[in-house]
């Protein structure tokens, strides 16, 4: 989790205030740990219908935090299906109910191809790179299938992504970066897109305003990139 606990202002009382909070893969359990601790700690028994984040069904395949203190986990079941698991441990008290909603992503295209997942804290959206095809989901839609958001030549595969931090003023968190690489051409690329932060849908809406072009842009000259990072913009 990026966003744990209130560091200005009045939180809620007796909420959690863990000073970071860990996905712990052989118990396959979200833990939390306290500045300055020996060990990391629990959360209290699970009485949510939901999930229990003590005890999480499947794989973890990516974790952050989203929408504004939700945590978001991309799980992979031992069934083989795909789920969005969502938490809150953000300015919460430990009720044992920290699930909040577990959202199905059968009709998700290519998700058991992805190579490379990301999301913000700006919104709800997840997107995730599968071959030569960039998707987004979000869980607040109600959709039940992944958007198509750029689809590149045969021979493509996103390599990894790379979100704007959000804070800044005007396209903080609303920006994102697609790595590509072929191959056979044996060329790399990046994919800029600015996007809405709730749907996951492509938004011109600063670019343009300040003179820049729509998106999605792709840039050419580059090799074959494996990480990519964006720097603060506050």
């Amino acid at each position: 989790a990026t966003s744990t606990y209130v560091s200005y202002g009045s939180g809620t009382e007796g909420a959690i205030q863990a000073y970071q909070v860990v996905y712990d893969e052989q118990r396959h359990a979200f833990r939390p740990f306290y500045n300055r601790g020996a060990s990391l700690g629990n959360f209290n028994a699970s009485i949510s219908s939901v999930f229990d984040v003590n005890n999480m069904q499947g794989e973890l395949l990516y974790t952050t935090t989203v929408n504004g203190g939700e945590t978001m986990a991309v799980m992979r079941r031992n069934d083989g299906s795909y789920w969005l698991d969502i938490a809150s441990f953000y300015n919460v008290v430990d009720n044992g109910n920290l699930a909040r909603r577990s959202v199905s992503l059968a009709g998700c295209q290519g998700i058991d191809q992805a190579s490379c997942f990301i999301a913000g804290n700006m919104g709800a959206a997840l997107f995730y790179g599968a071959g030569n095809t960039l998707y987004s989901f979000s869980y607040t839609t109600g959709q039940t299938s992944a958007n198509v958001l750029w689809t590149g030549e045969p021979g493509d595969e996103i390599t990894c992504m790379e979100m704007l931090p959000s804070g800044g003023f005007p396209s903080g968190g609303l920006v994102l970066w697609a790595a590509v690489w072929n191959e056979t051409a044996q060329e790399g690329k990046v994919v800029e897109i600015e996007f809405d932060p709730a749907t996951g849908l492509v938004n011109n809406q600063w670019g343009p305003m300040f003179g820049g072009q729509e998106t999605p842009l792709v840039y050419d000259g580059f090799g074959k990139i494996i990480s990519m990072v964006a720097p603060l913009m506050y």
